[in-house]
C-alpha cells in the first residue's frame, strides 16, 4: 500500500512539474537568443495569461467529482469548458490590442494553456473512476506534451537566430490536436450540434464558488510577476522574473499532495486527514528549500543565460520566497472540507492584499520578503482549518 502511494505521488508530481515546463523553456530560448529582460518581460505576460486561463477553468474538475455525473453528462462539460476557452481567447486578444503584442507570441502561450484545459479535463473524468489511474493518465498526457516540445526547445537551443514563436506555434498546435483526440479516445462521448445551454447555465451556478476560490488563487498566484517592473529593472528584473517562473512550479508540486488526497477524503477521519497534509506539505516545504540554496540557482543559470556569481544570493532569496508561498497557499485547501469552505477565498483575499500592498505601495521591498510574509499569513490562516475539522470530529 505504501509502495502504491510513493507510485501515485510520482505519477501525479511529475505530472504536475511536466505542466509548467514547455512555457518556461520558451522564456529560457527567449533568454538565450534575445536577452533576459525580454524573457522577464514574456514571464509577466504568461502571469496575466495564466491567471485567466484559470478563471476560464471556472471549478470545473470539482465539480465533475462532486456531481459524478448524477446530472450533467460528459459533453456538457466539454461544451462549458469550449465555451469558456472561446471567451479566454477573444479576451486575451483584446488585451494584445491595448498592449500592442503580437499575436503570434500570444497564441503560443494560449495554445499550451488550452492544451493544458483538455487535459485537465481528462483528470476529471478519470478521477471519478480511480485516483490513481487518473494521476497516471495527467502524467500521460503532460509528458506527451513535454517530449514533442522538447524537440523544438533542442533545436532553438542550439541554434540561434531563427523563428522562435514560428516553430513552437506549430509544436502547439500538434500538441492541442493529440491532447484533444486522447481526450474523445479515452472518454469516447456523442458529440453533436444539438447543445443543452440549460444545462451549461446549471453547471455555471453550481460551479460558481470553486471557481471564485480558484480564480482567487490564480490572481494571488500571478500578483507578484504582475507588478515586477514596479520594483526591478534590466537585467535584474529578468532575472527575478525567471526565478519567479520557476517558482510557478513549487505550486504545482504542493498541489499534487492536495490532487491525490481530495477524491479520498471521505474515506478517514477529517482530522486526521488534515493533520497528514500539512504534515506532508512541510517536509516538501523543506526538501524545495534545500534545493533553492543548492541546486536550482545553478541550473537556472544555465539554462536561462545568467550570471550565477552576480545573481546567486537573489535567485536563492525569490526561489526561497516562492516556496513558503507557496505552502502557505497549499494549507488553505483544507477549508474545502471544511463546513466554512469560504474561508479559503477569504485567506487568499488576505495572501493577495498583502502582496499588492508591498508591490504598489512599497516598490523599493524586496519581492521575496513580501512573498515569505504572504506565504505565512496565509500559512496562519490555515491551521484554523484544523480546529473547524476537530469540532466536526467531535
Amino acid at each position: 500500500m505504501k509502495l502504491d502511494k510513493i507510485i501515485d505521488h510520482f505519477y501525479g508530481l511529475s505530472g504536475q512539474i511536466s505542466s509548467g515546463l514547455p512555457l518556461l523553456m520558451i522564456t529560457s530560448i527567449i533568454s538565450k537568443n534575445i536577452g533576459i529582460e525580454e524573457a522577464g518581460n514574456f514571464v509577466i505576460l504568461v502571469a496575466i495569461i495564466s491567471t485567466l486561463y484559470t478563471v476560464s477553468l471556472w471549478g470545473l474538475r470539482p465539480m465533475i467529482i462532486i456531481d459524478n455525473y448524477q446530472s450533467f453528462r460528459k459533453q456538457d462539460y466539454i461544451y462549458f469548458r469550449i465555451y469558456f476557452f472561446i471567451l479566454l481567447i477573444m479576451t486575451t486578444i483584446s488585451y494584445a490590442a491595448l498592449k500592442d503584442i503580437q499575436l503570434i507570441v500570444l497564441f503560443v502561450i494560449l495554445l499550451y494553456k488550452i492544451s493544458d484545459g483538455f487535459i485537465d479535463l481528462n483528470f476529471g473524468f478519470a478521477q471519478q473512476i480511480d485516483s490513481s489511474n487518473a494521476l497516471r493518465e495527467l502524467f500521460n498526457n503532460h509528458s506527451l506534451k513535454f517530449l514533442l516540445f522538447l524537440g523544438t526547445y533542442i533545436y532553438l537551443f542550439l541554434n540561434e537566430n531563427q523563428e522562435i514563436f514560428a516553430l513552437v506555434f506549430f509544436t502547439g498546435l500538434i500538441t492541442l490536436a493529440l491532447i484533444i483526440y486522447r481526450l474523445f479516445k479515452n472518454f469516447p462521448v456523442k458529440i453533436n450540434l444539438k447543445v443543452n445551454y440549460k444545462n451549461i447555465v446549471i453547471i455555471f451556478k453550481k460551479s460558481s464558488a470553486f471557481a471564485v476560490s480558484a480564480s482567487i488563487c490564480a490572481f494571488l498566484t500571478g500578483s507578484p510577476r504582475f507588478f515586477l517592473d514596479n520594483i526591478y529593472s534590466g537585467e535584474l528584473m529578468g532575472v527575478v522574473a525567471i526565478c519567479l517562473s520557476i517558482g510557478t512550479l513549487f505550486g504545482m508540486v504542493f498541489n499534487t499532495t492536495w490532487a491525490r488526497h481530495f477524491p479520498n477524503y471521505r474515506n478517514e477521519k477529517k482530522l486526521y486527514f488534515g493533520i497528514r497534509f500539512i504534515l506532508e506539505n512541510f517536509l516538501l516545504l523543506i526538501l524545495l528549500i534545500l534545493l533553492c540554496l543548492k541546486l536550482i540557482p545553478y541550473l537556472a543559470s544555465i539554462f536561462f543565460n545568467f550570471n550565477i556569481t552576480q545573481h546567486l544570493e537573489v535567485s536563492q532569496f525569490v526561489l526561497i520566497g516562492c516556496a513558503v508561498f507557496n505552502f502557505g497557499m497549499s494549507i488553505l485547501n483544507l477549508f474545502k472540507i471544511t463546513k466554512y469552505p469560504i474561508f479559503e477565498s477569504l485567506s487568499y483575499l488576505i495572501g493577495l492584499s498583502i502582496i499588492c500592498l508591498f508591490t504598489i505601495f512599497f516598490p523599493s521591498t524586496e519581492i521575496y520578503f513580501t512573498l515569505i510574509i504572504s506565504g505565512i499569513s496565509m500559512l496562519i490562516l490555515g491551521l484554523i482549518s484544523l480546529a473547524i475539522l476537530s469540532q466536526s470530529a467531535d
